[in-house]
Order: structure tokens, then sequence, then C-alpha cells
């Protein structure tokens, strides 16, 4: 269980997901586009 994700790309930190955001799905999402995203 984890209360916040933050998904790493390329050395650096890509994304923040927290609370019930966090899947697989928009993790995966994050670590393949690499936007910058913080999805509280």
């Amino acid at each position: 269980m984890a209360d916040r994700v933050c998904v790493f790309r390329s050395g650096g930190i890509v994304a923040t997901v927290e609370g019930d955001a966090i899947t697989s799905e928009r993790i995966m999402t994050h670590a393949t586009t690499g936007k910058v995203h913080h999805v509280a």
C-alpha cells in the first residue's frame, strides 16, 4: 500500500500520483508518455 507514487522516466520524475488516483494504468501511461503531471 502506498499513499503516493512518483513515476520516473529518463532519470527524472515525470508524475506524482496520490490516493485513489493510483492505478497501474495511470502509472504506465505516465511512464510511457513522459509528460509531467501531478495528480492528487
